[in-house]
């Protein structure tokens, strides 16, 4: 150890405080940190005009820290807190892990095959708050089949307008089997009012919400309420595999259209199950739409037990929904073949006889080859699911056939 300061010579108490910096990194620990050596060193008449500005950048810091104003203070503001508001959803969990990481995730419960039932296809996040800055922290949690389809693109809306570049994806290199979180900082409008923000989470992939990071003196309130809540259940052309993205997707489309919160409750390859009407009749509703058929013609369910289907599945749904609206659509045109050789218009005028005999007046049934065109112009290339802007004339439609 070298001789105290007050007994070295002009030439040592130099060569000390010129050799300052690499002496403090090497013998002072990180809790120490350095600033203390350079305030001393000073004290002592230390002369050297590096050390002296270091000094004064440490003290300028340090008021500039003290000095910021409190809008850069974050707020956070957990997933399940009330001032967050959920729609599109039909099953919500709040979920804490370690840590207490509380988050909330979401589940379509019917089971499947590519575990479809955790994707959040049009989930939205809404809000009115005057926040100046906004963090959005989402958890990509991995649980959609590893081997599935993915559309990880979601957007948020500012006063029911998309702004430019208002979406957001995770990085390109993700691993999917892996839970990963991500944090997205949305532009905001500068003028410091209150907006209305709709946070639209994607269209094929699993996403759980962590919550969100504001300044600490933002100000929320309610979000305008929508006309009514609808369900609609169905295969491939409801859960809208072609669409570029969820903004491009049947049910969302038809949801702003109607100013109505929409459910999608549709899963790729999956034919009308009875038993799937316990499930559907879980979710809170004002109204259920059921699209679906194709796939029951396409894999070769004979048209007697189709119809059978059909009668069990609005039966086991009446038990828990009584008085609930029920709107049938017939299956869309399709270039797909048929294993029995039967016509998918037979399976149309199945819902037509069935919904007859059972003379039920909250049940109607809407023929779907008419909602859409046969026109490639309309359709996927593989003339089954429906593009961009076959989605939007099915929308469209619909929403002009009901009331």
């Amino acid at each position: 150890m070298g001789l105290p300061f007050a007994r070295q010579t002009p030439e040592q108490r130099k060569a000390e405080i010129l050799n300052f910096g690499d002496g403090c990194r090497a013998r002072v620990g990180p809790a120490e940190g350095c600033w203390g050596r350079v305030a001393t060193n000073k004290v002592r008449g230390a002369t050297n005009p590096k050390a002296g500005r270091c000094f004064s950048a440490i003290i300028i810091f340090v008021f500039l820290f003290m000095g910021l104003p409190s809008v850069l203070s974050a707020l956070e503001i957990p997933a399940d807190d009330s001032r967050i508001h959920y729609s599109g959803y039909a099953s919500m969990v709040p979920v804490e892990e370690k840590l207490r990481t509380r988050y909330v995730r979401f589940d379509r419960m019917i089971p499947h095959y590519n575990n479809a039932q955790y994707d959040n296809p049009g989930v939205r996040i809404r809000f009115k708050t005057n926040a100046k800055s906004l963090r959005l922290r989402l958890r990509y949690n991995a649980l959609r089949g590893r081997k599935a389809p993915v559309n990880s693109i979601g957007l948020y809306y500012v006063d029911g307008k998309l702004p430019e570049d208002g979406t957001f994806a995770p990085p390109d290199g993700r691993k999917r089997m892996d839970g990963s979180g991500f944090d997205y900082l949305l532009k905001l409008p500068a003028d410091g009012a209150v907006h209305e923000y709709e946070i639209v989470l994607p269209l094929a992939d699993s996403v759980d919400v962590r919550g969100l990071s504001v300044n600490d003196k933002a100000v929320f309130q309610e979000p305008s309420a929508y006309a009514a809540r609808c369900v609609i259940y169905g295969d491939s052309v409801v859960r809208s595999f072609d669409a570029t993205s969820i903004e491009n997707s049947f049910p969302f489309i038809f949801g702003r259209l109607k100013n109505w919160d929409v459910v999608n409750m549709g899963m790729e390859n999956i034919a009308l199950a009875p038993w799937h009407a316990e499930f559907l009749a879980k979710i809170p509703m004002d109204l259920l739409i059921v699209l679906i058929g194709t796939h029951d013609w396409q894999s070769g369910t004979t048209l007697p037990v189709f119809k059978n289907n059909i009668a069990r599945f609005i039966e086991e749904f009446r038990k828990r929904k009584p008085e609930m609206r029920m709107v049938f659509v017939t299956p869309l045109y399709s270039a797909a073949r048929s294993r029995s050789g039967i016509s998918l218009d037979a399976y149309r005028k199945a819902f037509h006889s069935v919904v007859a005999e059972r003379k039920d007046p909250k049940i109607q049934v809407i023929d779907g080859a008419g909602l859409v065109a046969n026109d490639a112009s309309f359709f996927a290339p593989d003339r089954i699911g429906l593009n961009d802007v076959g989605a939007r004339q099915l929308a469209e439609n619909l929403a002009k056939a009901i009331r």
